[in-house]
């Protein structure tokens, strides 16, 4: 075995070419099958993909408990960022399998767009999809309070992404905890990115595409070198 610094996480190779290569790859695989199966209504199948990869990273990396400290903190942050993102109505995570037929029947309210399921037999009930942030905000607001929390939550795969994000963290982006200006750099652009990916793949839809992807710089931004930071202090307080 081989650590790329005292301070962080020792895994096999990880000090070398390949294991970072190998790192970066099963980061990769891990955020197309979630985005991929979440996009074509399947999220469980990207869900157990990326679940064998964190299974694989831990049962190697050493110290075991701060990296999952690290990876379960990295998903709480997700959590919030993510949520916040959903509560503002920017942005919508759903299954590309619905079929968006514009209506002009409410006339009193603002643009509503009328979605029902392909597979959806005929008597299954129509959803009024909101075509703007304020009616996102009002389809929460209206709900029940267990059902509004729940409809605030990002969804498990989205969850997974920030937990296989957090792989890299101590292994192919540990060269940037000492830069962070660049890991900022790198949030800027790689935040608003991998999510625009998503949308593009079908996996979310961005319901106010100016404010979200301004706010995901922004925030990608900030949580970038905020993680990695984590990261390394997390690893130093376990190697003392």
């Amino acid at each position: 075995m081989t650590a790329r610094a005292a301070s962080n996480p020792v895994v096999p190779g990880s000090g070398s070419t390949r294991g970072l290569i190998l790192n970066l790859s099963l980061f990769q695989l891990g955020w197309w099958a979630l985005v991929l199966s979440a996009a074509q209504g399947r999220p469980l199948i990207g869900l157990v993909i990326v679940a064998l990869i964190l299974a694989w990273h831990l049962g190697f990396v050493r110290p075991l408990a701060s990296e999952a400290l690290l990876i379960g903190l990295a998903t709480l942050i997700g959590l919030a960022f993510d949520s916040f993102l959903i509560t503002t109505g920017w942005v919508s995570f759903g299954p590309p399998s619905l079929v968006v037929v514009q209506t002009a029947t409410l006339a009193s309210a603002p643009a509503v767009e009328v979605a029902t399921s392909l597979a959806a037999p005929a008597t299954a009930p129509v959803v009024a999809l909101a075509t703007s942030p304020e009616l996102a905000r009002a389809n929460i607001a209206t709900t029940s309070t267990g059902t509004s929390l729940v409809a605030a939550l990002p969804p498990a795969w989205m969850l997974a992404l920030w937990a296989n994000f957090a792989t890299t963290l101590n292994l192919s982006l540990a060269g940037l905890q000492t830069r962070p200006w660049l890991a900022a750099l790198l949030g800027l652009i790689g935040g608003p990115l991998a999510y625009w990916g998503g949308a593009s793949l079908g996996a979310m839809t961005f319901v106010a595409p100016l404010p979200a992807l301004t706010t995901l710089a922004l925030g990608w931004a900030l949580l970038t070198p905020l993680l990695l930071a984590l990261a390394a202090t997390l690893a130093r307080r376990s190697n003392p």
